[in-house]
């Protein structure tokens, strides 16, 4: 079990955070060395994007020119979404991966570790939310089974 995090290192105007890992005994296996600036950096957990059944980090709002990513276990940059904005996750289609929304106030870029047809939904009805998807806020947390 691994526990990603967000290190507020430095706030305001020229502020910079990093993100870090920690394995279960709470030793310290990752930790982001930012030279750019940007403190807004906000992280979340998105389970099986590739299917593999990993999950991965999701960062996003990173600043100076970062764009949103999926990070492994390891803090290596697996996935870049081409485009900048804020995130959500969710698994569209029922097809058992998260699939990832970057958005603006104008538009919305849906991203898929597959190509899919998203006028086709694989269980061919309504999907079941999560309480994540229907409380959202910028302050993301969750609750995770045990396991």
């Amino acid at each position: 079990i691994l526990i990603a995090g967000l290190d507020r290192i430095e706030r305001g105007r020229n502020g910079i955070d990093g993100m870090f890992i920690l394995s279960s005994a709470g030793k310290e296996v990752w930790k982001e060395n930012r030279t750019s600036r940007g403190w807004l950096t906000i992280v979340e957990t998105v389970e099986n994007w590739d299917g593999s059944g990993q999950n991965y980090i999701l960062a996003y709002r990173r600043r100076a020119g970062l764009l949103p990513g999926l990070y492994d276990g390891y803090g290596k940059r697996v996935v870049t979404f081409p485009t900048d904005g804020n995130v959500m996750y969710a698994d569209l289609l029922g097809h058992g991966r998260q699939d990832v929304i970057v958005y603006t106030d104008e538009k919305a870029w849906i991203y898929s570790s597959e190509m899919c047809d998203v006028s086709k939904s694989v269980s061919g009805g309504a999907l079941p939310q999560s309480k994540r998807l229907s409380h959202t806020t910028l302050y993301p947390g969750g609750e995770y089974p045990e396991v």
